[in-house]
């Protein structure tokens, strides 16, 4: 059974708040393991077409992300490691 957690409420056809996947989805990458939370929101029609739309959405985007990093900052924790100048090594987070 699939179970989903949503903040927030409204019409479904707008909804202003997130709805969470039950599960997290686990990755492993170049030998790291990664789990992924899966968040989805349901947009307004003008969405694409709306540029203060886009906007809102990157706002209350990052207002979700500082609250969940406020409540859990070793979610926002990263080591950075120094790359190989010798060979030419860009540091992960400049890597394309």
């Amino acid at each position: 059974m699939r179970t989903s957690y949503q903040f927030g409420g409204g019409p479904p056809s707008y909804q202003s708040g997130y709805v969470f996947n039950d599960r997290m989805i686990q990755r492993d990458l170049a030998g790291q393991k990664y789990f992924c939370l899966v968040a989805m929101k349901t947009v307004s029609q003008q969405f694409i077409w709306e540029v203060t739309e886009r906007v809102y959405f990157c706002f209350d985007l990052m207002l979700m992300l500082r609250a969940m990093i406020d409540e859990c900052p070793e979610l926002a924790e990263i080591v950075a490691q120094e790359p190989d100048a010798a060979a030419g090594e860009r540091p992960a987070a400049y890597s394309v």
